[in-house]
């Protein structure tokens, strides 16, 4: 997590009252949030949202969110960070989902038809609360979907709104409705295939390699047992990308490995923003990949492998 942030996304404030109260920890969106930030204050609008757009239940939240709404300013009290992204592709799904959010479904599955590609993104947030609320300057009227807030707001004290036990429960609940698409990323897949491409090309490797107080590397590389890692791999197919980056740094900066973030299409711009901004100093050294080459690449090795074998090559 940043230490700081002056980004904002806009959302309906109903859907902020909500989130912030842990009633849901979703988003769904046209676009995946992909090319911008990973984590972001909420900031609450009242110009377009309206009251059928909610579940009967949930109309007195919204009565709550326009009494309250603090004249002239904007009140900022809750913090969002991207865990994971789920991609949809049919409108029964949404319909499924109906107990995760408070929208009526009348209202998503309106949302749906409106997608050009009939393809909408199920984004999944860890919601947590400010030590005190923050007013602000509104950033001004329209649809603009991020705000650039006028000061940056310290992250510190951040408490989040669901236990860990919960948060956990309910993103089950939540890929189990949705489904996990057929040939998706594994995480312990992705590790294990980095792991023995490392044994495959003479390196020792070693998944889960302790860097102390930040925990773990999910794999090392070294050119001698004994020796520090030469290359360092993270693997991020959703979640807190700036806590891998900073476990990259620190390895970068002990033992100037070659820090490799290994993640998903969809991530990568996320991925090069921050690794051009709160990273830059690993510069050229650090490395982005798409999880396809790792698996690629794996294949092959186990391949060469193999035939070197039929071959008799290997002493």
């Amino acid at each position: 997590m940043k230490p700081e942030n002056n980004k904002a996304l806009k959302e309906w404030a109903t859907t902020v009252k909500a989130l912030g109260e842990g009633k849901q920890i979703i988003l769904i969106r046209k676009g995946e949030l992909k090319s911008t930030h990973a984590e972001f204050f909420l900031y609450p609008t009242f110009t377009r949202q309206t009251k059928d757009k909610f579940k009967r239940q949930f109309h007195s939240d919204f009565d709550v969110t326009m009494t309250a709404r603090a004249k002239g300013k904007v009140k900022i009290e809750f913090y969002a960070q991207i865990k994971e992204v789920c991609e949809v592709t049919k409108s029964k799904k949404l319909l499924d989902l109906d107990s995760c959010y408070t929208w009526t479904s009348s209202h998503t599955e309106d949302y749906f038809q409106k997608t050009k590609d009939k393809k909408l993104y199920v984004i999944i947030l860890r919601v947590s609360k400010l030590p005190k609320p923050v007013f602000i300057e509104p950033s001004g009227p329209g649809s603009i979907v991020w705000a650039n807030l006028p000061t940056l707001i310290s992250t510190q004290g951040l408490v989040p709104v669901l236990k860990d036990s919960q948060f956990k429960d309910t993103v089950e609940r939540i890929k189990q409705i949705i489904g996990k698409p057929p040939g998706g990323p594994d995480h312990t897949k992705i590790k294990e295939m980095i792991y023995q491409i490392g044994l495959y090309e003479g390196r020792p490797s070693e998944k889960e390699y302790s860097i102390g107080s930040l925990g773990k590397l999910d794999v090392a590389w070294k050119r001698i047992h004994l020796g520090n890692p030469t290359h360092a791999f993270e693997v991020q197919i959703g979640g807190d990308f700036y806590k891998s980056l900073a476990k990259l740094k620190h390895a970068f900066d002990l033992w100037n490995s070659t820090p490799v973030l290994v993640t998903t299409a969809e991530y990568e711009e996320i991925a090069k923003n921050l690794m051009n901004g709160s990273f830059h100093e690993m510069g050229r050294q650090a490395r982005i990949i798409n999880w396809k080459r790792i698996d690629q690449l794996y294949k092959l090795e186990r391949e060469l492998k193999e035939v070197k074998g039929e071959l008799g090559l290997f002493a």
